[in-house]
């Protein structure tokens, strides 16, 4: 590989790594040069986030193809909570907090990444949405994390307590509609019986 021109290497340096034998590919940012030749060393999260439908987890010696990748830079990104202690948060301590994950960890996000935050107010948050595509880079030219629009989504369990409650609500309405048309019924039987007597 030869150097672009001004013959330094661009920061951030964004790779996409494609498995030969799967055909998954996966974008991320170069931490370091550590590895011997001929090698790249991988974190467990993007071997994990690259096991293939067939169930396929890359392994060391797997056949990998890498090219350099042209990400777009941040706009904004859209994360779910997985977990209770981050709902509690406001948004000033989410961004805090999701700075301080992403910073020297994540260079790229893509749709469905897990992104664990630990301490008290620890959790896990999903990537559900990238723009301006659904892999983006995270850090300016000197990997400081970019200033971007997040927004939050409703958590997992509040999502499925407000969808029991709301199926819950829409029975017992309905259950209350129907006692009201049987005793609306009653009350014009009886009224057409009074007259027929």
């Amino acid at each position: 590989a030869s150097l672009p021109p001004g013959g330094q290497m661009p920061t951030p340096l964004i790779i996409t790594i494609t498995m030969e034998e799967s055909g998954v590919a996966r974008s991320c940012g170069i931490a370091g040069w550590d590895a011997p030749d001929d090698c790249i060393i991988a974190p467990r999260w993007m071997l994990d986030a690259m096991t293939s439908a067939n169930g396929h987890t890359p392994q060391l010696g797997d056949k990998v193809n890498v090219i350099r990748a042209e990400v777009p830079r941040a706009e904004s990104i859209t994360v779910q909570p997985l977990t209770n202690g981050i709902r509690s948060l406001n948004e000033d301590q989410h961004i805090g907090l999701l700075t301080e994950a992403i910073e020297g960890i994540f260079v790229t996000l893509t749709v469905g990444d897990h992104i664990s935050i630990s301490g008290e107010n620890g959790g896990t948050f999903q990537v559900t949405a990238c723009a301006p595509a659904s892999t983006v880079c995270m850090v300016d030219e000197g990997n400081r994390v970019l200033t971007i629009s997040l927004q939050l989504e409703e958590s997992v369990e509040r999502r499925q307590a407000r969808e029991v409650f709301d199926a819950a609500k829409l029975a017992y309405t309905q259950e209350l509609d129907e006692a009201e048309l049987r005793s609306e019924e009653r009350r014009v039987g009886k009224e057409c019986r009074s007259r027929w007597s």
